[in-house]
């Protein structure tokens, strides 16, 4: 082999592939008898669950023809479309004949001549399969599909698919061959979010089905099947694939000319040019249409046609997309299962030597015409392993993932080869490093996280939220993290309390004394000690240094000082609406919010004391031009200007100084504040410049920690930094404007004093003028001499 080292090489036969063809073909006597006895058994269990519950067909009932509300973004590019669960019902009259024999040709060819199950169609399906040695081809009917998403789950087990043949029968019985065809085609599911074939036809193409030509009907008709793997947008070489094999279906069942089939089959593939940014705005789209529910009724919204235009820019969007996907990915791999001793969970399947050798369908996770970029995410087939690497089949490439490539799977006192991870035949993802000579790729290993994450960004100026994303994958989950998940924020709360003690006569030189302090009563269990991150106390503190390094214990003598009752009302002016706890618990962050509530809220700061109130929509018209909703927007003074002003000079030093110097690498002035919680379930950080506040949250849906560590200076701010070092490109951003009246001060960080020639490490305060601090320094909290504290 040219090398001492040993190597495991794994090579396919056509001998092997030739005896196993004659094993199955030697068998095909007892299959036949196999699938024979099953159809009886089948006919018997039919016979015996028509005693189950099944579901009442409602059929006039199903659908109600919804016009479309139209969503555009900032810049008056569409970005998608708002019904009734996505789906524009249509007559089976005004589906054009063609498109009609398209998905009968690629669904049932033999849809009028059966009556619900296709007995030949699945003795035919189980042939081609056995033969293939894997599935090329189902056996459910149009019917059966529609018995299937219309009144069934989508559990798959032998009950549901027996109720699943039972409701086909009855369908078949009460409607006409005709209104089941109308049923299926407003109902199947086509990818990026459309259900019917309206819907579909205008997310696509940019028109109606009346519009549509032989190629495009026929591409359409080939996506239920499998609408990821089949996607135009995503797989353009497998969509054109299974288009022409539906188009030869057509063709062979007498329904187009040859010379029909050809013509269709040169045609380009010209999709709607903002499919891209609809795909790119489901959670953004999700918060639109809750809005227009909560301004509009149901009924009242979907009964005319509505053109929405919104404040969404799609560059922010975009960023924000892969911002989150990237820290996601990141802190996934830090991830250590204690048991496996590494990060990494296994393959997404693994194919046998059958499948192996049968990847025309592959869903390879790029565009195969193309070659991957560096940074791009693949999906691979491990088709050889040693020591030193694996390689895999990735369509026409040869992937190559080295030992470094695995290095975060390796973990700690774990696996250390390559073998150890990997095995022949696991289907992996793969980061492309590089690209070497002879369409080789050197890859990294990859995998979609568990770790769930939102981030939201909103110009403090105008309310206008810019990009709003609320999780790693919308196909994967739609629950909206930004928007509905309630978690408690920690330390990103404090700056709430911390203005409102600068409200209420305390200034960045006020005193408190980080030290012990004991609540409750050890006697009824109702004791509690509030401690600081590292369980470290400080002595007497700068309240400007308090909220910078983030110290719990003095947060909470702050609040005991103020008074709960006033932190609460600000919060509420702030924009914070979920529940908060009347106790000094609050004072670490643990009552719940919204990441947008707490985004929002850092506006106001942003904004200098002046609130605009959240909006994800300009201004809405009919179809015929009308306009009959316009959002106002400016904003209104609710804080002091200099009050504010002192808060968020504070929250710079927070940057600069405390727990967020990551964002220093920016370069530019910048303010926020990160969040940890209890076990490290969640990260936070919300950051602003004069232009853009931004909010990260990280954490698990099951509010499972994210490991010692991952706090959210970790596990969020990297993902904040690098949303904001690519979205501010074009901004100007400056310093927040001193406002007059504002005096900057020099102060001693041990007295809180004046600092003279003799102080060390000086910090700067900005005061209030007339509020500096003299010789007798300035408010504080407590006595200097009580370092230890009994509370109420």
């Amino acid at each position: 082999m040219g090398t001492k080292r040993k190597k495991r090489f794994y090579r396919f036969r056509n001998e092997r592939e030739k005896e196993g063809f004659k094993k199955r073909f030697l068998s095909l006597k007892r299959i036949l008898f196999i699938v024979f006895l099953g159809f009886f058994l089948f006919s018997l269990s039919i016979i015996l669950v028509g005693g189950f519950v099944l579901p009442k067909i409602e059929v006039a009932k199903a659908y109600k023809p919804n016009a479309i509300t139209y969503v555009y973004s900032d810049d008056n590019a569409l970005i998608g479309h708002i019904c009734l669960e996505k789906r524009v019902f249509v007559p089976i009259n005004k589906v054009p004949k063609i498109l009609q024999e398209a998905f009968i040709s690629a669904e049932d060819r033999n849809f009028y001549n059966h009556s619900g199950i296709d007995l030949g169609g699945i003795m035919r399906a189980g042939f081609k399969n056995l033969f293939a040695g894997r599935i090329v081809q189902g056996g459910s009917t149009i019917t059966q599909q529609v018995a299937r998403w219309m009144f069934l789950s989508k559990e798959r087990t032998m009950t549901r698919k027996l109720k699943e043949a039972l409701l086909a029968l009855r369908i078949e019985n009460k409607l006409t061959k005709k209104q089941i065809l109308e049923l299926y085609l407003n109902q199947i599911y086509f990818g990026h979010g459309a259900y019917g074939v309206e819907i579909a036809s205008r997310d696509y193409f940019n028109k109606g089905v009346d519009k549509l030509t032989l190629g495009e009907a026929s591409l359409l008709a080939g996506l239920p099947k499998a609408p990821n793997t089949y996607s135009p947008l995503r797989n353009p070489v497998l969509a054109k694939k299974r288009r022409d094999y539906v188009l030869e279906r057509m063709y062979e069942d007498g329904k187009i000319s040859k010379s029909q089939k050809e013509n269709a089959a040169k045609e380009e593939i010209n999709l709607n040019p903002y499919l891209k940014d609809m795909e790119a705005s489901p959670y953004f789209l999700s918060l639109v249409e809750k809005k227009l529910r909560e301004e509009y009724s149901k009924e009242k919204q979907h009964s005319y046609e509505l053109k929405v235009y919104t404040t969404l820019n799609r560059r922010l969007q975009r960023i924000a997309i892969q911002s989150l996907k990237e820290g996601l990915r990141e802190l996934d791999k830090r991830q250590i299962d204690q048991n496996k001793k590494t990060a990494y969970r296994g393959p997404l399947k693994h194919l046998s030597l059958e499948e192996m050798n049968n990847l025309e369908d592959f869903d390879w996770g790029f565009n195969i015409e193309e070659t991957p970029k560096a940074g791009t995410i693949v999906t691979g087939v491990v088709d050889g392993i040693d020591d030193e690497q694996a390689s895999l089949k990735i369509q026409r490439f040869k992937g190559i993932i080295k030992k470094s490539g695995l290095k975060w799977a390796f973990g700690e006192g774990g696996p250390q080869k390559p073998a150890d991870l990997l095995a022949i035949g696991g289907v992996v993802k793969g980061r492309v490093v590089k690209e070497r000579k002879n369409n080789t790729l050197e890859l990294a290993l990859e995998q979609d996280p568990l770790v769930q994450g939102a981030i939201v960004a909103i110009d403090p100026k105008t309310g206008e939220i810019k990009a709003l994303v609320g999780g790693f994958d919308f196909d994967r989950s739609q629950y909206n993290r930004a928007i509905s998940a309630r978690r408690e924020p920690g330390s990103a709360f404090k700056p709430i309390i911390y203005f409102t003690a600068l409200q209420n006569g305390y200034t960045p030189a006020s005193i408190i004394i980080d030290s012990p302090i004991v609540f409750g009563n050890e006697n009824d269990d109702s004791l509690w000690k509030p401690e600081n991150f590292g369980n470290k106390f400080y002595g007497p503190t700068l309240l400007r240094d308090a909220l910078v390094y983030s110290r719990n214990v003095c947060t909470v003598k702050l609040l005991k000082e103020i008074g709960i009752p006033k932190v609460i009302e600000n919060a509420r002016a702030f924009g914070i609406k979920s529940p908060l706890e009347r106790n000094l618990s609050l004072a670490l962050g643990t009552s719940s919010v919204s990441l947008f509530e707490l985004t929002d809220a850092y506006s106001v700061f942003a904004n200098l004391g002046e609130k605009a109130e959240p909006t994800a929509i300009r201004f809405v018209r009919k179809s015929s031009g009308e306009k009959i909703q316009e959002e106002t927007g400016g904003s209104k003074r609710i804080f002091d200007e200099k009050t504010t002003f002192i808060l968020v000079k504070i929250l710079e030093g927070v940057v600069e100084e405390g727990t967020g110097t990551g964002a220093k690498v920016l370069g530019i002035p910048v303010a926020g504040k990160t969040g940890t919680t209890n076990n490290y379930m969640d990260a936070w950080f919300v950051g602003f410049t004069q232009n853009l506040v931004v909010g990260v949250w990280v954490g698990y849906d099951d509010k499972k920690s994210l490991g010692r560590g991952e706090t959210g200076a970790r596990a969020a701010l990297p993902i904040w930094v690098r949303f904001m070092s690519e979205a501010l490109k074009g901004y100007d951003v400056v310093d927040f404007p001193k406002p007059e009246g504002i005096v900057e001060t020099a102060i001693d960080p041990k007295t809180g004093k004046i600092a003279t020639a003799e102080t060390e490490n000086p910090v700067t305060g900005y005061f209030i003028e007339g509020t500096q601090p003299g010789e007798g320094g300035s408010k504080d909290v407590l006595d200097n001499s009580k370092f230890f504290q009994m509370g109420e």
